[in-house]
């Protein structure tokens, strides 16, 4: 499956991988990012495991999940991810996304989705074609 970097204005999605583990960490430490969550990330053991429980969905097909680098702020703020794949049924969802409460309200958010969509329209992520 096809699996990139995308590139916009204000973010960078990048491929999770589990080096990301210590600057999600660090961006993840507000409880209100957990609160409306069914996960809740308080130490650096769980943020390690819930990206290998990514990283293993993505080796299965199932989800392209991606660290969002901000290139205002300088570092990562947060996860975003395409998520149940299924290419029998040629549909995805975008979602399981958390942000660090600083960018809020930003364009952040909507850039990521922006991003993720123009790679559907445009033909490159294949799992539904």
């Amino acid at each position: 499956m096809n699996f990139i970097q995308l590139e916009g204005e204000r973010v960078t999605l990048i491929p999770l991988e589990l080096e990301h583990a210590d600057s999600l960490h660090q961006c993840s430490q507000s409880p209100l990012i957990w609160e409306n969550l069914p996960t809740k990330i308080q130490n650096m053991n769980e943020m390690q495991s819930f990206i290998r429980t990514a990283i293993i969905a993505r080796e299965r097909g199932e989800e392209f999940p991606y660290a969002v680098y901000d290139k205002t702020l300088n570092k990562m703020v947060g996860m975003t991810r395409y998520l149940r794949i299924s290419s029998v049924h040629k549909n995805l969802n975008i979602g399981w996304t958390w942000y660090s409460p600083e960018v809020w309200r930003t364009l952040v958010n909507s850039e990521c989705k922006y991003l993720l969509y123009m790679l559907l329209k445009n033909g490159k992520l294949f799992v539904l074609k």
